[in-house]
Parts: C-alpha cells; sequence; structure tokens
C-alpha cells in the first residue's frame, strides 16, 4: 500500500509539473486595447514587443492616423464593421489576421475623403482579412502591383511579391475616382520582377454602397493584368502618334524575351500553386460597368511573333502555342455575380463555374450582412 501511495503522490508531482510547464503554451494570446486615436501608436509598440500573435483590439468608435505599415505577425480586431471605424489606410504585411472570425471582430478601413490606397508590402505571405470593409477615395482601393509605364523604367515600389493572402466576408467601398479601379493585381513580369498568386476572395462584395448611397465600384471591379503595359513606348506594341493605345501597331522589333514570367500556377513552381480565387462573391455597380479585366501578353506575343497586323487576326493555334511567360495562369470564379461585364483577353487554366455577368445595376445584390452594415455606417 505505501508503495503505491507514492507512486501515486509521484504521478500527481509529475502531472502538476508537467502542466506547470506546459501552461504557457496554452495561455491565450496577448491583446493590446485601442480607445483612443492618441493610443494608437503606444498600442503598436507594445504589441511589437510583446511579439507574434499579439492582438491589437480597436474598440467601436472612430480613429484618426496617419498611413500604417502593420507589423508582420500583429493581428488586428475591432467590435465590427459599423462600430470601429478606422480613417486611414494600412499597408499589411504576413502572418497577420486581419478582423476576426465572427462578425463581430470587424471593422471599417479607410476614408470616404482621401485617397488612401491599401497595399501588401513586397514578400507578403499568408495574412487573412476577414469582416473587413474597405474605403478610399483615390484612383485605386487596392493596389496589388510593381506597375510601371515603361519597359526601362525601375520599380517603383516593391510591392510586386505575394502569395497567399485570403479575403474571406470582406466588403470593397470604392468612392473616387468613376475611371478607377476597386482591387488593382498588375505585377512585373520583366526580369526580377516580383510574383504575385495563391490569393483568394471568398464571400466578398466589390463595390458596396458608398456614403452617397451608391455603387462604390469605379470603371472596374478587378483587375488582373502584367505590367508594364504592352503598349508602353518601348513595349510589344509601343503608342504611336496614331495609336495612342498600340493595339494595331505594325512595330514588331519587340524582344520577348524580356517577359521572364507570367502570374499565376506556374510562379510557384509546384502543384500546390494556384493563381486566384474569387469564390461566393458579388460585383456591383453601373450597367457601363466592367466586373471582372482578365489581360496577359498572348495578344502582343502573337502579333510580334507572327507579324500581325491586328489583334482580331490572332488564331486560337497562336494562343494555344505562346509560351506561359506571357499568360495570367489559374483564375477560378465559383458562383460569382457580376454587374457588369466580364473582360477576358486569354488567360491560361480559367474556370468559371455558376458565374453570372452582366446582370445590370437594377438590383443591389449583396447579403443581409453587407446591407446591414451599409445601414450601420450611413443610415440607408
Amino acid at each position: 500500500m505505501l508503495r503505491r501511495f507514492l507512486v501515486i503522490q509521484l504521478l500527481i508531482v509529475f502531472g502538476v509539473a508537467a502542466l506547470a510547464v506546459s501552461a504557457p503554451v496554452c495561455s491565450a494570446s496577448a491583446v493590446v486595447r485601442v480607445t483612443s486615436s492618441s493610443g494608437i501608436d503606444r498600442a503598436l509598440r507594445v504589441a511589437k514587443a510583446k511579439g507574434p500573435g499579439t492582438t491589437v483590439y480597436f474598440r467601436a468608435g472612430s480613429y484618426s492616423h496617419a498611413r500604417i505599415a502593420w507589423p508582420g505577425g500583429i493581428n488586428l480586431r475591432g467590435d465590427g464593421i459599423g462600430r470601429t471605424r478606422l480613417d486611414f489606410a494600412i499597408d499589411f504585411g504576413s502572418r497577420s489576421v486581419i478582423g476576426g472570425s465572427t462578425e463581430s471582430m470587424g471593422l471599417t478601413i479607410g476614408s470616404t475623403r482621401a485617397a488612401s490606397e491599401f497595399h501588401l508590402r513586397d514578400g507578403a505571405q499568408r495574412t487573412r482579412f476577414r469582416w473587413v470593409r474597405f474605403r478610399g477615395n483615390g484612383p485605386y482601393l487596392w493596389d496589388i502591383c510593381d506597375f510601371t509605364y515603361r519597359w526601362r523604367d525601375r520599380v517603383v515600389r516593391r510591392v510586386a511579391n505575394a502569395h497567399d493572402i485570403v479575403w474571406t466576408d470582406c466588403e470593397f467601398e470604392y468612392t473616387g475616382d468613376p475611371g478607377g479601379t476597386t482591387f488593382n493585381v498588375w505585377w512585373d513580369a520583366r526580369s526580377g520582377g516580383g510574383n504575385v498568386y495563391n490569393l483568394t476572395w471568398n464571400r466578398c462584395t466589390f463595390g458596396v454602397k458608398n456614403s452617397n448611397g451608391r455603387f462604390g465600384s469605379g470603371r472596374v471591379g478587378m483587375l488582373i493584368q502584367p505590367s508594364p503595359p504592352e503598349h508602353a513606348p518601348d513595349g510589344p506594341r509601343p503608342q504611336t502618334a496614331s495609336d495612342p493605345g498600340g493595339i494595331r501597331s505594325t512595330y514588331f522589333g519587340f524582344d520577348f524575351s524580356q517577359v521572364t514570367h507570367g502570374s499565376g500556377q506556374a510562379a510557384v513552381g509546384g502543384a500546390n500553386g494556384y493563381g486566384f480565387r474569387i469564390w461566393h462573391s458579388t460585383f456591383v455597380g453601373p450597367a457601363s460597368f466592367t466586373s471582372f479585366d482578365l489581360c496577359d501578353y498572348v495578344r502582343a506575343w502573337a502579333m510580334v511573333a507572327h507579324k500581325l497586323k491586328s489583334p482580331n487576326d490572332v488564331s486560337s493555334a497562336m494562343r494555344a502555342a505562346a509560351p506561359d511567360r506571357v499568360t495570367t495562369k489559374g483564375v477560378d470564379l465559383r458562383r460569382v455575380w457580376m454587374a457588369g461585364r466580364f473582360v477576358r483577353e486569354y488567360g491560361r487554366h480559367v474556370t468559371l463555374a455558376g458565374v453570372r455577368i452582366s446582370q445590370g445595376s437594377f438590383i443591389y445584390h449583396v447579403r443581409a450582412a453587407v446591407r446591414s452594415h451599409d445601414r450601420q455606417l450611413y443610415g440607408f
């Protein structure tokens, strides 16, 4: 009996010790609370000192600040899209959760009064956005690109490399230039340019109502396109005085070896990669609106390679023979409602399933949650 009693005692002691050692692993992540605009900088310093996994929590209210480069590994949440409003733009990095798993943890970011573009910093990966409404008043709302105007230009903003980013239950409210773009994905296809792949939008709404009660969509909902543009003055189909768009240029001297990669599946070089997934999402806007614009260099390649005078002369055989590096690959749209057109140049590995196109703007086709957020933010 004594031996059994001692064994039980030792087991209890070792069990308690094991629990004591493992307790920190099971403890909740640190939360830093923000209740006023003046406390934002201090909260960020504290969160970075505590380390990755820390959450900066903005209680219900409005907050102002200059643009913030959000620290990698630090999470951000609020009290809901209609309740927590950050009236400034943010550049996001890697391994953060922005918003939360429930609607009550979401928030609104950006201002309807400023040209506040949202960016991913170079190398951004594994960041998740959930229940977030993004607002802005400029030529773009979201801009993921290293856009340049000429082939001889240097990279302008080192924001080209981005992968494994997910937006779920997010709302994109573009309130600015009627000729602008809500979500711009325009990567640098030259040697040394960045790769953009494994991007997912699920249950998102592009073009939610703005402060005037109108569709905040600009001219294009989402644009996926390589840069520099093919019609750059030193590009494959250069601009000329008689043909500013360059689309019918008869200049055939461009060296296509300068285009080193497309974007999408081939960017990762493996079976786990995909390009762009847009699932269960809605693009609302005016009837003249282009919901989705998918571009590549296939037409330019075929025109230069075969010395064609018109893009209408590009045949299916020419498109099939185009190298992977001039294509946009792995675009998957499932159960998507588009108020306006789907403009598709070509692309490769493009899947459309349950996509309704050119539905018109007579119906504000959004989920009840989005309409609820409209009422909370603007009263309609």
